[in-house]
């Protein structure tokens, strides 16, 4: 949860961190974008829940989850390692990193949210039948 927060804020840096969708900063707009995660995963489980089969869950932050994305869909796919990141330089917002760090691990700890959030609060997802890779 703390990563994906962290990377909504730091899309401002396109803008020069002026007024955008993801700037400023504010407990509010961190506490609405954590509600509105929640919901939508909670809606697209509901959705999925008799067709299990349908849904894969992935942790793109783990290495590997290319090769398990394309084997359950069975498709020939030539797969190629050099994948493009998009990996932001760090030392051109680095005196905005504390600020979101700040702002989003204070709005998680309001919630009740562990920044190592991957799913839905309050719940596990060993207890659902879909494909995931976490």
């Amino acid at each position: 949860m703390k990563n994906w927060l962290v990377s909504r804020y730091k899309h401002a840096r396109f803008k020069n961190f002026k007024e955008h969708w993801c700037w400023p900063i504010s407990n509010k707009k961190t506490i609405n974008w954590i509600n509105t995660r929640n919901n939508h995963y909670r809606n697209v489980v509901d959705f999925f829940n008799d067709k299990s089969n349908k849904l894969i869950i992935v942790n793109i932050e783990k290495r590997g989850w290319e090769k398990f994305v394309i084997n359950k869909i069975d498709k020939n796919i030539n797969f190629s390692t050099n994948f493009k990141c998009n990996v932001s330089n760090y030392s051109l917002i680095k005196h905005k990193i504390k600020l979101i760090n700040d702002n989003v691990l204070f709005c998680l700890n309001i919630l009740d949210y562990s920044p190592d959030e991957l799913f839905i609060k309050n719940d596990d997802i060993l207890n659902y039948p879909y494909n995931f890779y976490l």
